[in-house]
């Protein structure tokens, strides 16, 4: 089960920064903190699952703190640490989630709602255009994975 932890300046600061950098974009933070609503940081426990596969999404995460461990079918398939993001996914073609993601330690998650994507992609296109593009590569990663034989 989720912690929600308040919300201060120096986490949309961290946001802002972070969410530039995959944007490869400029955005101020009091900019995203306007346009984004239903942000939230949440706190997982070690190996509480974020997401489950097969289940719908409607929000992404960026890794605040700590590190995740993605498994799909059964298999580790990658380890994410902060500044790294999951779930883009579910969130860009509507299908359900492609792997279960479960907490590493206790780890910090900011939680971006489809409206908190759609507000600030608004204003930032080249987000999206970001969050499109990573997710093309992770199902082609996967489809590659789920055509290798298993030992």
């Amino acid at each position: 089960m989720a912690k929600e932890l308040p919300l201060g300046q120096g986490q949309w600061e961290w946001l802002g920064q972070t969410l530039s950098r995959h944007a490869n974009a400029k955005m101020a933070p009091d900019v995203i903190k306007l346009v984004m609503p239903g942000v939230r940081l949440l706190e997982y426990e070690d190996n509480a699952a974020i997401v489950v596969e097969n289940d719908i999404g409607y929000a992404m995460y960026v890794i605040y703190q700590g590190r995740v461990l993605v498994v799909r079918k059964g298999n580790k398939i990658a380890e994410l640490e902060t500044g790294d993001f999951f779930g883009e996914i579910s969130l860009v073609t509507r299908a359900p989630r492609t792997a279960t993601v479960k907490a590493v330690k206790n780890c910090q998650v900011f939680e971006l709602s489809w409206r908190a994507i759609n507000a600030i992609t608004e204003c930032f296109p080249q987000l999206m255009q970001a969050i499109q593009a990573a997710a093309a590569k992770r199902m082609e990663e996967l489809a590659q994975k789920d055509r290798q034989p298993t030992t």
